[in-house]
This record gives structure tokens, sequence and C-alpha cells, in this order.
């Protein structure tokens, strides 16, 4: 497709990939929830409580970036635009194997980069709302959190992203920027590096496994210990 046919068009197909994403997922859900919260409180929100107020709706914006995501994967199928996924590399014990191993492997390197940046002076800490979220928001959140969050963000930056730009740009841009671009829409720019190495990690399961579904498993199964040890800690 001719949108695919050069490097720019790879690069921009990208930008506005996140760019809808974002308002689709999560700005659109986001203020409706924040009309509604509103609207129920009378006409005036509590500055100090708007997170709290937030957190048993945010299972909600999870779900509604799993839509946005699937929404746009239609389309550029639908369009013609959909990049081939990398082929796969390993049969299915093979595939277990890459997938555990890479689990493992992304949660030692954030745990090696948390201590290098801490040497530094860099405190790379879990955001507020996820903290309070896992305190509060129960088994709703958790399950939105550990499953909802990987299968919408890795349709968006290794189905749809990786595969374009690694189409249109090469392998090395394409894991530079889908994992950077990763990092970025967390919006948790102390902890940005562990986001990046966990995309890179991602990544590499993607690629190995030649389905976006082992990427999704990787990135639900750090999920899932990160918020095993903060509902634990």
């Amino acid at each position: 497709p001719r949108v695919l046919s050069t490097r720019w068009g790879g690069l921009g197909l990208s930008f506005a990939q996140v760019i809808l994403f974002l308002v689709v997922g999560q700005v659109v859900p986001g203020l409706v929830i924040g009309v509604w919260l509103v609207v129920r409180a009378g006409g005036s929100l509590p500055p100090a409580s708007v997170e709290e107020q937030l957190i048993p709706y945010l299972p909600a914006m999870l779900i509604a970036g799993v839509v946005a995501a699937w929404l746009m994967l239609g389309l550029h199928h639908k369009l013609g635009w959909l990049a081939a996924p990398p082929e796969r590399k390993v049969g299915l014990r093979g595939a277990v194997g890459w997938i555990v191993g890479l689990i493992v492997v992304s949660l030692v390197g954030q745990e090696c980069i948390a201590w290098i940046q801490a040497q530094l002076g860099i405190q790379a800490q879990e955001q507020e709302i996820i903290v309070q979220a896992v305190e509060t928001g129960g088994l709703p959140f958790l399950l939105s959190a550990a499953i909802c969050a990987p299968v919408a963000e890795e349709v968006l930056f290794r189905r749809l992203m990786f595969s374009t730009l690694a189409r249109t740009n090469g392998r090395v841009l394409a894991y530079l920027l889908s994992s950077l671009a990763f990092a970025l829409i967390h919006f948790n720019f102390g902890a940005l590096l562990l986001y990046v190495w966990t995309g890179v990690c991602i990544t590499v399961a993607y690629e190995r496994t030649g389905s976006v579904w082992g990427a999704i498993l990787v990135h639900a199964g750090a999920n899932s210990v990160i918020l095993f040890w903060l509902a634990n800690s």
C-alpha cells in the first residue's frame, strides 16, 4: 500500500496510531468519566480526591483501550495498511521458553536499571494512582491491569507500530521507536528507561514467536508479578 511505501509514510502512520489510540482509548473515556463525576458531585469536584474518585473507573478505561486498539487493527486491515507480523522463529515449546525467559529478563533488567538510577539519585517509582488502585481497586483493577492493558498496548505497539516501522524503516529503528513510544505513553518519566527495557523484551517475544499473543503474554506476566509485589509490599 502507498502509505507504507516510504520511510516517512511508516513514521507518519505510526505517530497517527499512537495519537488515535490516546484520543479514542484514553482521552475520550477520561472526559466522559470526568463529566460523570462532576455531574454526580453536583458541579464541584474536590481536587484532592480526583485520583481516588477515578480508581473505580480505571478498569473501564483499560477496557476502552482494548476496544480502541482492536478497532484500529480492524481499520488497518480494511484499508490494507496492516504490515505482516514477523515470521515465527520457534515452535510451541520454544515459544513457551522464550515467553517465560523474557518475563524473567524483563523483571531482572528493571531491577538493575532501578538500582543504577538510585545510585545516580534518580528514583524510579510507580505512579501514585497505580499504587492507590492496587490498594483499593480490588480484583477488577488487578485483572484489567494484568490482562486488558497488555492486550491493548501490544496490539498498538507491536502488531501495528513495530510491524509498520520494521517494514518501512528497518528493525533497529522499529525496536527503538516502538519501545520508546511504549515507555512515553505511561507518563512516568522517572521510570522511562525501565519501560523502554520492558518494551525491548516484549518486542523480542513478538519477533521470536511471530505472534502478538507472545508479546501479550510477556507483558501480562511482567505486569502480574509487579502488581503482586505492589499488593504485598
